[in-house]
């Protein structure tokens, strides 16, 4: 019976965090976790690192101005994973979540140790399924630098019936390399999890 009350409760909690972002654990469909996709795309071989990035009020002007106009870099932890293997960096992951129209995405946006798009993948979905990024679409992504073609109507195709998606996707792209480029450039004021 204890075990059914605590299980009831945790349920309850992440009911109330999925709502605080706009969506429900009902509406939220997860496709893979942010582990498999960590593998997936660098290796088991790999050695990650998690770290909590605390940018400060300059870094993420910096990034703002980076980015380009209408991507929202709010001033806010935020987390990235480093991948390594015998002492040389693979690449890092940012963990990005945030609403596509009223309901959260969570993408996982790859950076190669060169500056450059590695891959994106999509950890969750709330919105309907028919406006979710297929992983062809996502291809496009793929060896982007932060310029001017990373954009809709740039490089980037938009979706058909699913443009908001579509914007979500590249504005999380466009926050990871900005972000990305002002770390690599100075110190990252963060704290390094096990």
């Amino acid at each position: 019976m204890m075990y059914r009350t605590r299980l009831c409760s945790a349920i309850l909690l992440a009911s109330a965090g999925f709502a605080a972002l706009g969506g429900s654990t009902a509406e939220a469909r997860v496709f893979i976790t942010r582990e498999q996709a960590l593998q997936r795309t660098l290796g088991d071989h790999a050695e990650f690192r998690r770290e909590s990035i605390f940018p400060t009020s300059e870094q993420v002007a910096r990034a703002r101005t980076l980015a380009g106009k209408g991507v929202e870099i709010r001033e806010a932890p935020l987390t990235r994973y480093t991948a390594w293997t015998e002492g040389r960096l693979l690449g890092t992951a940012y963990l990005d979540t945030h609403l596509v129209r009223t309901l959260p995405q969570t993408v996982l946006v790859f950076v190669e140790p060169s500056g450059e798009l590695r891959t994106i993948e999509i950890l969750s979905f709330g919105e309907p399924e028919e406006y979710l990024p297929r992983d062809n679409w996502l291809r496009q992504f793929d060896g982007r630098n932060l310029d001017d073609g990373l954009a809709i109507g740039g490089k980037i195709h938009s979706m058909t019936g699913a443009t908001l998606s579509a914007h979500a996707v590249t504005d999380a792209a466009r926050r990871a390399l900005a972000m990305h480029q002002i770390l690599a450039t100075g110190d990252p004021a963060g704290e390094t999890e096990p």
